[in-house]
Order: structure tokens, then C-alpha cells, then sequence
């Protein structure tokens, strides 16, 4: 029997990329609920992929916000993340009540 993996570094663009990174984000909601202590960290396979995260966060950033703190790896320092903030890794936590 022959082993199937996914490769991570495939691009389909068969256009279900928005599609994609909403189920994302409403599975980071889910954990982030039934695990609010913990931190999500990540960051892309690609130095594109990660400006496609940047992209995609800074377009929807008000409304994440209302739910998580986010903050972007700039050099060696976790800052808030901000639209115009280069960055190359990503930190998410919920926001406490």
C-alpha cells in the first residue's frame, strides 16, 4: 500500500484560498475556546504563504481583534500586529472576558 502525503508546498489555485483560511479560522475559535490558556503560533511554508497570512489578517483585522490578541514576529520582538508590520511568524490568544 503506498503512503499519501500532503505536500504543503503545492499551489492549486482552484480559488477556494478565502474558503480556506475561514474554516482556519473557525477551527483557531474552537480550540481557542474549549483552550483559552494556550497560544497559537504559526507562520508559512513559504515566505509568500506568510505574506499571504499577513495579507489575509490585516484585511480582517478589526474583526479578529474583537476576539483575539494578535501580535506578528518582527526581528526578535512579539509586537501587536499591525497592517504595516512586516513580519514572519504569527502568536493568537483569546481575549479574556
Amino acid at each position: 500500500m503506498r503512503s499519501k502525503f500532503v505536500d504543503d508546498l503545492t499551489v492549486s489555485d482552484n480559488g477556494d484560498r478565502n474558503k480556506v483560511l475561514a474554516t482556519v479560522v473557525k477551527i483557531v475559535d474552537a480550540y481557542m475556546t474549549q483552550f483559552p490558556d494556550r497560544w497559537i503560533a504559526f507562520k508559512g511554508s513559504t515566505e509568500s504563504r506568510t505574506r499571504l497570512y499577513r495579507m489575509a489578517i490585516g484585511l480582517n483585522l478589526e474583526e479578529l481583534s474583537v476576539r483575539f490578541n494578535i501580535f506578528g514576529l518582527a526581528g526578535e520582538k512579539w509586537l501587536p500586529f499591525a497592517k504595516n508590520l512586516n513580519v514572519r511568524a504569527f502568536l493568537i490568544t483569546i481575549k479574556k472576558p
